[in-house]
């Protein structure tokens, strides 16, 4: 049987007020699959410092591995930039450019989306053929938190019980 991913979240949110457990949407802190900790707080990434930074600071709050609140891939690794997208058009990465230049661009409000010298990089990054980062670099900057950076989406419950 297939289960929606609206059903799904449907069944949070209704099985979050039996409970009587506020869950929001905008969660707390999330590491990033394919990454570790370097050393001063960075992490150990197969992308290139910006990019990783770029990701980690506007995307991975969702597009974490595994993704979340109905993200539909992570954006972790350079594997997940470079992996086809539904339907053969490009790849998740060249997908995820446009919805950073969108007129509705990711990440949704209210978090604060990609500054242009950030989408310029990230453009550039792609036009260069997607190269990877240094084998073992540590980046700093990006947490993990995701949009807004430190510990979560930055805002505040529509909801209390």
């Amino acid at each position: 049987m297939l289960v929606s991913t609206f059903s799904l979240v449907r069944l949070a949110c209704v099985t979050t007020l039996v409970s009587g457990v506020t869950l929001i949407a905008c969660g707390g802190p999330t590491s990033p699959a394919g990454t570790t900790s370097g050393t001063g707080g960075g992490a150990t990434t197969d992308l290139p410092c910006a990019i990783h930074e770029l990701l980690a600071d506007r995307c991975v709050s969702c597009h974490s591995s595994p993704a979340k609140y109905g993200a539909p891939m992570p954006l972790v690794t350079r594997a997940d930039l470079a992996a086809p997208v539904f339907g053969g058009q490009g790849n998740v990465a060249e997908l995820s450019l446009e919805r950073m230049q969108a007129a509705k661009p990711m990440p949704p409000p209210p978090n604060e989306r990609a500054t242009d010298a950030e989408i310029a990089a990230f453009s550039a990054w792609i036009d260069d053929g997607m190269p990877a980062g240094a084998v073992g670099q540590s980046c700093g900057g990006g947490d993990g938190a995701g949009a807004g950076g430190g510990g979560g989406l930055p805002c505040e419950p529509a909801l209390a019980l």
